[in-house]
């Protein structure tokens, strides 16, 4: 059991770092206005999957869709009524979306 524990703290660094450079993104245009920084990957969008903060609420402002930002970098899940903003200086805001549309579709 020791040498399973020295194994894995030997290679769980290895191994992070590989997960994390699968998810890294370079910065790309949103496909959609082709104007902005996308910060946006939806799995469910195919095949133009990226999106700036501007057109991914208007694509997904009625919708729960498996998104992701890359904000940081790297992709990191996203929950569905969350929202990616760009405040005055230019940093990105995280923002949740009013649950009222959201509780109408459950009562459904």
């Amino acid at each position: 059991m020791d040498q399973s524990k020295k194994k894995w703290a030997a290679l769980r660094p290895e191994i992070v770092e590989s997960l994390l450079t699968a998810e890294y993104t370079e910065i790309q245009q949103c496909q959609h206005c082709r104007l902005k920084r996308s910060i946006i990957r939806c799995k469910d969008c195919i095949p133009k999957q990226l999106y700036c903060a501007d057109c991914d609420i208007l694509a997904h402002e009625r919708k729960l869709h498996n998104r992701e930002t890359n904000v940081k970098g790297f992709f990191q899940p996203l929950s569905p009524t969350t929202l990616v903003k760009v405040d005055i200086e230019g940093q990105f805001q995280f923002e949740e979306k009013s649950m009222l549309f959201f509780s109408r579709i459950i009562k459904s």
